[in-house]
């Protein structure tokens, strides 16, 4: 329906009606996916999209990618699967795993253990 004929039919819902509804939808199917209870889902997801609709009402919201989050995710396995005693050996296999070049990985490795450092208690 084009935006023109939206406005002159009064059964039509606002296009952010819409909106909230696909958000809603979209937040109840990865709480499901996470075990949640269907009730349960549906409620949650209800009180999540009134919550962001109070919060952000009127406002444009830029949500990022999360390519940061999988790339800290890809280097802690790569730490994890690496084998310091067969080092050349094990860097090698992570790089055609990952599909990255060996240096990549090499830096990969060291952005790892310094993140992990970081969070050691003082």
């Amino acid at each position: 329906m084009d935006p023109a004929q939206r406005k002159r039919d009064p059964f039509t819902a606002p296009k952010y009606v819409e909106t909230l509804a696909e958000l809603q939808q979209h937040i109840h199917g990865h709480l499901a996916n996470a075990g949640v209870a269907d009730r349960e889902a549906k409620r949650l997801s209800a009180c999540i999209v009134d919550g962001l609709s109070t919060s952000y009402a009127g406002r444009q919201l830029y949500v990022p990618a999360g390519k940061h989050r999988a790339t800290e995710a890809r280097n802690a396995a790569m730490l994890n699967e690496y084998d310091p005693a067969n080092s050349r050996e094990s860097v090698r296999r992570l790089a055609a795993k990952y599909l990255l070049s060996e240096i990549v990985v090499y830096r990969c490795l060291a952005t790892e253990r310094a993140r992990r450092r970081a969070a050691l208690p003082h």
